[in-house]
């Protein structure tokens, strides 16, 4: 079989190549080093034999999960994908220095002008080698973002759409096989168990909030295929797994989706769409902010909120009170400094639990500007596609963010890549008149 025979029938081949053999490393806990070589063999031969950027970036993917426990450093995905995105980056310069092509993206400059103003921090961070760990982190979803919409690949809407479904699945046999072990199904008291997926239990629950619905979509494809019904039992594993992730950012995320589906699919008003998401983002920041303010006032709604959120208030109140400093309002205590913030508070967390939060104390209203701008600009090329996808990705980017509104994983390392993926190819999609194509100015040319 040639390389076009399996791009172009990448779904059922290619696909449930990558599921198995990601399902098979992990349940016969394959050694990472082990690992490691195998992946990136399959990628070199995947690269060498010029398979396209998608199909890449789908095996990337699954290769996060290999690894059997949490608690040793998820090496395969970060080399695997460090590799690729080496490879990606070139292959953007050839296009750019060789090509003589411009470099596209409608995301772009707000992107460029984030990663920028957070290098300037550096300036002043905290500390420079977790400013220098949090930009590497966070830049491995712009570099796919970059290089899918700028790669020749046609992907289609129901590819993305069986990526996630097959990654769930396989995630989601995962939980099964765990809890299987430890003879749990139902009555879950900890999330001990879920320390043997391959990162830490609340990162994974993000994966489900992004890709839930966008897998939805195949079975609304009018390609006259009645074999895809035959994957509906399958989702009840799924469904299954949702639940058995104890995550409240989730299930936070998964609400307030539920409660723009009218909004989304029935009124279809891109204002009062936009006014919603907006308004609620400012309303749960605002009100943890009066919460902190008000504290002495109402110390048991204080401490009951702060039970029920895991200690999330006690963290945010961490943050705001650093914004009392009128520089960090405005410009940030420089990107990286969250851990060292609150250890000196007594938590040893990495993350301010919330997207919002964290931006704004690390780039402070200069930071969370451009990241609001950035949504904004995602969700209205959501609603300017004309295909039914896109009120699937819709949803599932509204269950993304507003999961990581209240908890970890926003532009996460592999939650930005997939992220910015689903971004990458609803922007492929669009017509020239929608992308702009026809009347504005891309950017970044040689």
């Amino acid at each position: 079989m040639t390389n076009e025979y399996l791009e172009k029938n990448r779904i059922q081949i290619l696909l449930p190549i990558f599921a198995l053999l990601s399902f098979t490393t992990w349940v016969l806990k394959i050694p990472q080093i082990y690992n490691i070589i195998l992946y990136l063999t399959i990628l070199f031969l995947l690269i060498i034999f010029k398979f396209k950027t998608f199909t890449l970036i789908m095996f990337s993917l699954f290769s996060l999960m290999s690894n059997f426990r949490a608690d040793k450093h998820q090496l395969v995905f970060q080399i695997v994908f460090g590799v690729l995105s080496i490879y990606l980056v070139f292959q953007l310069l050839y296009k750019c220095l060789y090509k003589k092509q411009k470099l596209k993206g409608k995301l772009l400059i707000p992107l460029i002008i984030f990663l920028g103003y957070s290098l300037i921090t550096f300036i002043w961070t905290v500390n420079v080698v977790s400013a220098i760990s949090r930009v590497s982190i966070i830049i491995q979803g712009y570099v796919l973002y970059l290089a899918l919409v700028n790669s020749d690949d046609k992907v289609e809407f129901k590819e993305i759409s069986w990526f996630f479904s097959l990654f769930l699945l396989t995630l989601s046999f995962e939980y099964i096989v765990i809890l299987a072990r430890a003879n749990v199904f139902f009555n879950f008291e900890t999330k001990y168990y879920l320390m043997d997926l391959w990162a830490n239990p609340n990162i994974v629950a993000t994966v489900f909030a992004i890709g839930f619905v966008p897998s939805l979509y195949k079975y609304f494809i009018k390609d006259g295929s009645k074999l895809k019904y035959l994957y509906l039992p399958l989702e009840i594993l799924i469904v299954y797994a949702i639940y058995a992730t104890q995550s409240k950012g989730l299930y936070f995320g998964l609400f307030v989706m539920i409660l723009m589906i009218p909004i989304i699919i029935l009124i279809k008003n891109k204002k009062l769409i936009l006014t919603s998401i907006y308004t609620i983002i400012f309303g749960f920041a605002g009100a943890m902010i009066l919460l902190v303010i008000f504290k002495d006032n109402f110390p048991e709604l204080f401490t009951k909120i702060d039970s029920f959120s895991s200690s999330r208030v006690r963290i945010y109140e961490i943050g705001i009170n650093e914004l009392k400093n009128p520089f960090t309002l405005y410009f940030g205590k420089g990107i990286g400094s969250t851990h060292h913030i609150l250890l000196d508070n007594g938590f040893s967390n990495f993350y301010f639990h919330s997207w919002f939060f964290q931006t704004l104390v690390n780039q402070g209203l200069i930071g969370i500007t451009i990241t609001l701008t950035n949504l904004y600009l995602i969700f209205k090329m959501c609603l300017n596609t004309k295909d039914k996808f896109k009120y699937f990705a819709y949803l599932g980017l509204i269950a993304y963010v507003f999961h990581t509104l209240i908890d970890v994983g926003y532009e996460y390392q592999f939650l930005g890549v997939m992220y910015y993926m689903l971004v990458a190819v609803l922007e492929k999609n669009l017509n020239p008149l929608e992308s702009g194509e026809a009347n504005e100015k891309t950017f970044i040319s040689s």
